[in-house]
Protein backbone atom coordinates (compact mmCIF):
# COMPACT_ATOMS: atom_id res chain seq x y z
CA UNK A 1 0.00 0.00 0.00
CA UNK A 2 2.69 2.56 0.98
CA UNK A 3 4.31 1.97 -2.36
CA UNK A 4 0.96 2.23 -4.23
CA UNK A 5 0.66 5.88 -2.89
CA UNK A 6 4.07 6.86 -3.35
CA UNK A 7 3.65 5.90 -7.09
CA UNK A 8 0.22 8.21 -7.06
CA UNK A 9 1.32 10.37 -4.74
CA UNK A 10 1.50 13.44 -7.71
CA UNK A 11 -2.20 12.21 -9.63
CA UNK A 12 -3.74 12.60 -5.64
CA UNK A 13 -2.15 15.89 -5.38
CA UNK A 14 -3.11 16.90 -8.67
CA UNK A 15 -6.44 15.95 -8.04
CA UNK A 16 -6.83 17.62 -4.54
CA UNK A 17 -6.81 14.20 -2.73
CA UNK A 18 -3.23 14.23 -1.06
CA UNK A 19 -3.92 16.49 1.71
CA UNK A 20 -6.79 14.39 2.92
CA UNK A 21 -5.40 11.07 2.55
CA UNK A 22 -2.54 12.36 4.49
CA UNK A 23 -4.77 14.00 7.39
CA UNK A 24 -5.69 10.92 8.66
CA UNK A 25 -1.76 9.51 8.93
CA UNK A 26 -0.98 12.48 10.87
CA UNK A 27 -3.62 11.24 14.04
CA UNK A 28 -3.21 7.54 13.51
CA UNK A 29 -2.38 6.81 17.29
CA UNK A 30 -5.60 8.34 18.14
CA UNK A 31 -7.47 6.70 15.15
CA UNK A 32 -6.09 3.42 15.92
CA UNK A 33 -7.50 3.37 19.73
CA UNK A 34 -11.01 4.99 18.45
CA UNK A 35 -11.16 2.25 15.92
CA UNK A 36 -10.54 -0.34 18.71
CA UNK A 37 -12.74 1.15 20.99
CA UNK A 38 -15.41 3.13 19.19
CA UNK A 39 -15.30 0.97 16.28
CA UNK A 40 -14.94 -3.32 17.68
CA UNK A 41 -16.43 -1.70 20.79
CA UNK A 42 -19.90 -0.92 19.08
CA UNK A 43 -20.03 -4.17 16.53
CA UNK A 44 -19.51 -6.18 19.94
CA UNK A 45 -22.37 -4.31 21.75
CA UNK A 46 -24.41 -4.93 18.66
CA UNK A 47 -23.51 -8.77 19.00
CA UNK A 48 -21.69 -9.00 15.49
CA UNK A 49 -18.47 -10.13 16.43
CA UNK A 50 -19.76 -13.95 16.66
CA UNK A 51 -18.42 -14.47 12.90
CA UNK A 52 -21.43 -13.82 11.48
CA UNK A 53 -20.55 -10.85 8.68
CA UNK A 54 -19.73 -11.83 5.63
CA UNK A 55 -16.44 -10.36 3.77
CA UNK A 56 -18.16 -7.98 1.87
CA UNK A 57 -19.79 -6.92 4.92
CA UNK A 58 -16.66 -6.25 6.64
CA UNK A 59 -15.35 -4.63 4.15
CA UNK A 60 -17.75 -2.27 3.87
CA UNK A 61 -17.55 -1.05 7.98
CA UNK A 62 -13.87 -0.59 6.91
CA UNK A 63 -14.52 1.70 4.14
CA UNK A 64 -16.77 3.59 6.26
CA UNK A 65 -14.46 3.81 8.89
CA UNK A 66 -11.52 5.01 6.64
CA UNK A 67 -14.11 7.47 5.06
CA UNK A 68 -15.37 8.50 8.43
CA UNK A 69 -11.96 9.22 9.70
CA UNK A 70 -10.87 11.41 7.09
CA UNK A 71 -13.43 13.62 7.50
CA UNK A 72 -13.79 13.76 10.67
CA UNK A 73 -9.78 14.29 10.61
CA UNK A 74 -9.87 17.27 8.64
CA UNK A 75 -12.65 19.11 10.81
CA UNK A 76 -10.26 18.68 13.95
CA UNK A 77 -7.52 19.52 11.97
CA UNK A 78 -9.12 23.08 11.80
CA UNK A 79 -9.65 23.14 15.38
CA UNK A 80 -6.01 21.88 16.52
CA UNK A 81 -2.70 20.67 14.21
CA UNK A 82 -2.78 17.08 16.41
CA UNK A 83 -4.77 14.76 17.23
CA UNK A 84 -5.86 14.19 21.17
CA UNK A 85 -3.77 11.19 21.76
CA UNK A 86 -0.65 13.13 19.88
CA UNK A 87 -1.32 16.29 21.40
CA UNK A 88 -1.16 14.40 24.72
CA UNK A 89 1.91 11.98 23.68
CA UNK A 90 3.98 15.48 22.89
CA UNK A 91 2.99 17.01 25.97
CA UNK A 92 3.96 14.12 28.26
CA UNK A 93 7.43 14.15 26.11
CA UNK A 94 7.81 17.77 26.98
CA UNK A 95 7.49 17.33 30.66
CA UNK A 96 10.29 13.93 30.86
CA UNK A 97 12.56 16.33 28.34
Amino acid sequence: MIGAMLRLGTLLDRIGLAEWMATPGRMALSLYVAHILLGMGTLEAMGLLDGSLSPETIFGFSLGFCALSMVLTWVWTLLTPRGPLEALMRRVAEIFR
